[in-house]
């Protein structure tokens, strides 16, 4: 039931990658001609003033190098560092620790962080409105600190700051007028009641009509398709993530085929052992017990068993959690397993599961005589029965399928290898510069 939990929990995080955004449902991001993700910074006021259904445009740009934080005279952090317009909180929702998020992009500077950087770089002090130096020259001003969000995210950062920050520490000549550089990824809010068919055309249209023949290649993905678009595994960007949809898939079937194993042992067993206890109900019925507190007692000792087994589980799980998301590669967000709507799923789901497993042994034995129970008469499950044999049969089956998953899912897994060595620039040893990354970009 432990690895039950652990797979399950994953895989729901993944397949909700990105569903906790206010506006994610009209957040989308915009793939440009020859199905390129980076798009040039002049596009955005292009959008503004002639796409009638576009509501706020944001674009996103990490640093050429790796940025590293410093707060007075203690020991610098390496972090990361990502701009953005100052309307990225109106398409991306966060939870807000200290500050204003409606104004804290607003000036040039200022920088938003999450929690845990404002602890590495401040400990338990407030972060509002100190400084810390960026790669040990400009200083930027905290305006606000977020929550580091509980679901999983195509977009992971630790820092924001805005794009007229960005002319200031990284400046970058025709950057946002001309329409050859493309260093940005370009979100759009749309407004309500928005196609998103006809807003991509009108995008296409601004474009140079030497690249508007590619128009057709031109799309918006929507924010909660990114993780699994097989687009984003041409991006080479340091802040925009992906997942295998394919392997999540494959991972949710382990689970349920590991549950079925655990569910076909549980008939074994305890058809073996009520037969051993079958005097125990032919007592309980002498002394006066009804058919109905016969067959509640089995169904409520059935369901004491699987739900004692839920919570050893969702304590080994617990414990091990760390050791899991450090050898095994399987990261999935530890508050999930207490949260009141993940308890109340795994209480029902062991209820309907326990009362069908025990119900026809339950009537079996709550119908019969006290009599035949105290001689024991009544027969359960024989050691040779065509059902057991069935059983047995499947449990072998289904190891088979777990092994035949395992060597699926590994060469998954080395699929996706070779393709980020590719995607970085990992060439036969050659690794690209941040210089030949500009130009390749382009």
């Amino acid at each position: 039931m432990a690895l039950v939990i652990i797979l399950s929990v994953y895989c729901y995080s993944e397949l909700t990658t990105d569903h906790f955004h206010k506006n994610g449902d009209r957040v989308y991001l915009f793939m440009g001609p020859n199905k390129n993700l980076y798009t040039p910074g002049i596009l955005k006021e292009h959008i503004e003033m002639s796409v009638p259904g576009v509501k706020s445009t944001v674009r996103m740009s990490s640093t050429w190098d790796t940025p590293v934080f410093q707060v007075e005279d203690k020991e610098p952090i390496t972090s990361d560092l990502l701009f953005v317009d100052e309307d990225f909180f109106k398409l991306f929702t966060y939870k807000v620790v200290g500050g204003n998020l409606e104004t804290a992009l607003k000036e040039p500077l200022s920088v938003v962080i999450t929690k845990t950087l404002s602890e590495r770089l401040f400990g338990r002090e407030g972060a509002i409105d100190k400084t810390m130096k960026l790669n040990n020259g400009k200083e930027l001003t905290v305006k606000a600190v977020i929550e580091e969000p509980s679901a999983n995210s195509c977009i992971s950062f630790s820092a924001l700051t805005s794009i007229a920050t960005r002319k200031i520490v990284q400046p970058e000549e025709g950057e946002l007028t001309k329409w050859g550089t493309c260093n940005f990824h370009t979100f759009v809010l749309l407004k309500e009641g928005a196609r998103p068919e006809e807003t991509v055309k009108s995008i296409s249209a601004l474009f140079p009509k030497n690249t508007q023949k590619h128009s057709a290649e031109t799309q918006l993905i929507p924010l909660k398709k990114i993780y699994f678009s097989h687009l984003s595994l041409y991006d080479d960007s340091n802040y925009l993530h992906c997942g295998d949809q394919k392997k999540v898939m494959i991972l949710l079937m382990v689970a349920a085929l590991v549950l079925m194993i655990a569910l076909i042992n549980f008939i074994n067993i305890s058809s073996s052992q009520w037969l051993e206890k079958i005097r125990q109900t032919g007592v309980m019925k002498v002394i006066g017990a009804s058919h109905f507190a016969v067959l509640r007692h089995i169904l409520g000792e059935s369901f004491l068993l699987f739900l004692v087994s839920l919570f050893l589980a969702i304590l080994l799980v617990g414990t091990t959690s760390d050791f899991i998301n450090a050898y095994t590669g399987v990261h999935f967000n530890l508050r999930l397993l207490y949260s009141p709507t993940f308890l109340l799923v795994s209480i029902s789901g062991i209820m309907i599961l326990s009362a069908l497993i025990s119900l026809i042994p339950a009537l079996r034995i709550s119908s019969s005589k006290a009599v035949d129970n105290l001689k024991r008469t009544v027969e359960g499950l024989p050691e040779n029965s065509i059902l057991r044999g069935i059983l047995v049969a499947v449990q072998f089956t289904i190891a088979i399928t777990l092994i035949s998953f395992t060597l699926l899912i590994q060469k998954q897994v080395n699929y996706g290898s070779s393709n980020l060595g590719f995607n970085q620039g990992n060439i036969i040893g050659i690794k690209l510069t941040p210089e030949l990354d500009k130009k390749r970009r382009y």
